[in-house]
Order: C-alpha cells, then sequence, then structure tokens
C-alpha cells in the first residue's frame, strides 16, 4: 500500500501548528503567502492560541497541556509544524506526542541545543516510523539557493575558502534567547552551518572561540561566537555570530554576508543580493534574486517538506541528517571548553 500522501499537492496538505508564539507568525504570514492550508493550531497558553487563531483566522484552536495531542486527532492534519522552544522540557514531549499520532512533523532549527537531546527526538520519530525534518529555513533562502546553483555550475571552481558575517547588538528582552548556557552557536550559528553543511557536507574538525559583553552581565550565553570548520578535501571556513558589537558597520541577521572563495572567482551574497566573480570569463554577474529571508525561505522550506512527502522522498535536512549540523554545534562547544582544540564531528557522534 503507498503513503496516504503519494501524489499530493503541496497546497492539499492540512497543517497543524505545534506552538503559537513569535516564531509561529512567520510561519503563518509565510504559509497564507504560499497558498498552504493551516488547518488547527495548539498551544499550552490559552490567551496565546486564542489570539493567534483570532488574528490567522485558524479553523481550530487547542490549548492546556494535551493541545497536541487534541490537535493530532483531527483527520484533517496531515503534517504538523513543531514550533514550541527548541529545550527539551518542550520540544521533546510535543516531539513525542506528534509521533505518538502518527503524523510526519517539521520541527523548527533549532533541533536542539545538544547533540544528545537532538539524537533522543530523531529516535522518538524513526522508533514510531514517522518522517522528521529540521526548518532549516537558512537553506531555503531565495539568495542561498542562487549561490547553490553558481556553486554546483562549477563557476568559481573548486571552493578553498569561505567566510560568514554576522554581527549586530542584541538587547531585546526575548524569553528565551540568552537566558541559557548555550546561546549565540547554538541559536543562531547553526543557521550558517546548516548552509554550509548543504553546500559542502559536514566538515572534518571543528575549532571555537566565544565571548561574553561585560556591558550585558543578565545575559548567561555566549554573545559572540567565532567558529573554523576544515574538511578532508582541504576547504576551510569561518563562521563568525557578534551579537555584542556596538559599532555602526552592521550585518545583521538576515543580512549577514557570505565570501565563499575558489580558484576561478568569488561569490559575494546577502539574503538579498548575490555577486558572482568569475576568472574564465573575466567577469562580474549580479543574478536575480526573487523573495528574501523573511517569510519566503519559511515557505519554500515547507513547500519543499510537503514535496517530498508526496514524492515518498527522504525531504532536505531530515532529522538523521540534521544531526550532523548540530554535531558541529556540539563540537564548537566541546573546542571552546577545552581551550580551542580542534574537535573532530566523528568524536561527538561516538560519544553524543
Amino acid at each position: 500500500m503507498g503513503s496516504p500522501h503519494s501524489g499530493r499537492a503541496p497546497q492539499a496538505f492540512g497543517i497543524g501548528i505545534a506552538g503559537l508564539g513569535g516564531i509561529a507568525e512567520v510561519h503563518l504570514q509565510a504559509y497564507r503567502r504560499f497558498g498552504l492550508r493551516v488547518v488547527a493550531g495548539a498551544d499550552v497558553v490559552a490567551e496565546r492560541a486564542q489570539a493567534m487563531g483570532e488574528r490567522w483566522g485558524l479553523p481550530k484552536v487547542f490549548s492546556g497541556p494535551d493541545c497536541i495531542q487534541e490537535m493530532c486527532a483531527l483527520p484533517e492534519v496531515d503534517v504538523v509544524d513543531v514550533t514550541v522552544p527548541h529545550y527539551r522540557e518542550a520540544r521533546l514531549p510535543a516531539v513525542q506526542a506528534v509521533a505518538a499520532a502518527g503524523k510526519p512533523l517539521q520541527v523548527q532549527k533549532p533541533l536542539a541545543q545538544t547533540y544528545a537531546e537532538a539524537l533522543e527526538l530523531v529516535d522518538t520519530a524513526e522508533r514510531a516510523g514517522v518522517v522528521l525534518r529540521t526548518n532549516q529555513n537558512s537553506v531555503f533562502v531565495p539568495a542561498f539557493t542562487v549561490v547553490h546553483d553558481w556553486l554546483r555550475r562549477g563557476a568559481i571552481g573548486k571552493p578553498y575558502y569561505y567566510q560568514i558575517e554576522n554581527r549586530g547588538l542584541w538587547l531585546h528582552n526575548h524569553p528565551h534567547f540568552g537566558w541559557r548556557s548555550r546561546w549565540i552557536i547554538a541559536d543562531m550559528a547553526v543557521h550558517h552551518f546548516a548552509l554550509l553543511h548543504h553546500w559542502f557536507g559536514p566538515p572534518e574538525a571543528v575549532s571555537a572561540v566565544s565571548a561574553h559583553d561585560p556591558s550585558q552581565p543578565q545575559l548567561v550565553g555566549e554573545n559572540l561566537g567565532a567558529v573554523t570548520l576544515r574538511y578532508r578535501d582541504g576547504l576551510q571556513g569561518v563562521v563568525i555570530n557578534n551579537w555584542s558589537y556596538r559599532g555602526s558597520k552592521l550585518r545583521a541577521h538576515s543580512h549577514e554576508e557570505i565570501v565563499i572563495q575558489g580558484a576561478g572567482g568569488a561569490i559575494t551574497a546577502t539574503s538579498a543580493e548575490v555577486e558572482v566573480a568569475t576568472l574564465e570569463p573575466l567577469a562580474r554577474t549580479y543574478p536575480h534574486v526573487e523573495g528574501d529571508w523573511f517569510p519566503d525561505a519559511f515557505g519554500h522550506s515547507m513547500v519543499a517538506f510537503l514535496q517530498a512527502l508526496s514524492d515518498g522522498r527522504p525531504p532536505l535536512c531530515h532529522g538523521r541528517d540534521n544531526l550532523q549540523v548540530v554535531a558541529v554545534c556540539e563540537a564548537a562547544y566541546r573546542s571552546i571548553a577545552e581551550g580551542g582544540r580542534p574537535v573532530s564531528l566523528a568524536e561527538v557522534v561516538a560519544r553524543p
């Protein structure tokens, strides 16, 4: 017997959203723009569930401790978009509830804060026989898909170096960001690690440094992380996420700068524009970019997931593959704790 999702258009799926907090706003905006059907939402906080349901015209809304189970019981919910916070005490019960209902699920990035917790989520879904993928939306940013195409064409030859830089100042009173021991690398740089994994595969070794802004003692997690990745084929790169920068030359998320250098040229990009400089022919090309990171990447991401379910193939950024991305974060934190020692991904995976 074939999958019940076989041959269905993405717009024919019924989406249930588990968690109606801040990031769910972006998801809902994107799904409306892309013509996707959100048939229900769930949140433990009744006031938040009601407000989001009214604002977005959700057909059914559930609240309370069993809200996700109740939502998943609806026959019209074909797939669940998990947007609850990525801390184990919130995310694991959500994933368990969806998996128990036998529904495919997308989990908002990051999959988890640690490799062990991410592995627990993936194992939960696999034991239940359901598809889990991570919404690593950076992979679906329109400008970055243009970069991907030019890399695959070999426009700049074999890449030997890249750098990604994101800098700004975080002073917002956010309910989650910065209040736990892991922050910028686990929550922000993971965007970039997923993108690099998509382009170049997993690195062989990772080394990192981090810093705390002394002017913001109220924050627990690191404000700044600089991570170096080295690959078996000689490629190397650095990812810098600095959210304690007080200058005026910003590269704020979602307009971080990406530079990729190859033997035949260089690609420079943000989420809004791309420049391809080639040696043969000697030229600078500025490909057209249609759309931006917010909310378009979220819409493209869900469409890709639903299309994969329809086609019966593993989705891009599926849970088991996304463990490699979380492993980069884990290796970075281990390197920081050990004075910048290069840490291999094999070491992290072998000892979750």
